[in-house]
């Protein structure tokens, strides 16, 4: 169950959907942590190496995944923007503004509810 998985930016289990913040393997064979990652086929693009969709990305400079979290200075196709210091909530993946997403949860990279999509930053499991 995807939506049973725990998370944080210190210790995660990596999400099926979302960012892959911990230093486990995922359903898709891939690793990722907030400082060495390969990029997650679905949620935030926090490694140096190239996605399926040919972006690019890392906490610095980052081109805004399709899917997942907005982590970097351009707009995504949903028109939102968002960095790790001032972003929109991604629709998709990890939710790292202090803004409401369509799914009615908020979250930040400090205190976040659980974004139904995407990387789990509250680490308490969701029902």
């Amino acid at each position: 169950n995807i939506i049973t998985r725990r998370g944080s930016t210190h210790n995660s289990e990596n999400s099926l959907y979302g960012a892959v913040t911990g230093p486990q393997t995922d359903s898709s064979g891939r690793r990722g942590s907030i400082h060495d990652s390969e990029n997650s086929l679905y949620g935030a693009v926090t490694g140096p190496k190239i996605d399926s969709t040919g972006r690019r990305g890392s906490t610095h400079n980052s081109e805004n995944s399709l899917y997942g979290a907005v982590t970097g200075p351009k707009i995504d196709s949903t028109g939102r923007r968002g960095s790790t210091h001032n972003s929109e909530n991604s629709l998709y993946g990890a939710v790292t503004g202090h803004k409401i997403d369509s799914t009615g949860k908020s979250g930040s990279t400090h205190n976040s509810i659980n974004s139904l999509y995407g990387v789990v930053l509250d680490p308490q499991n969701i029902a």
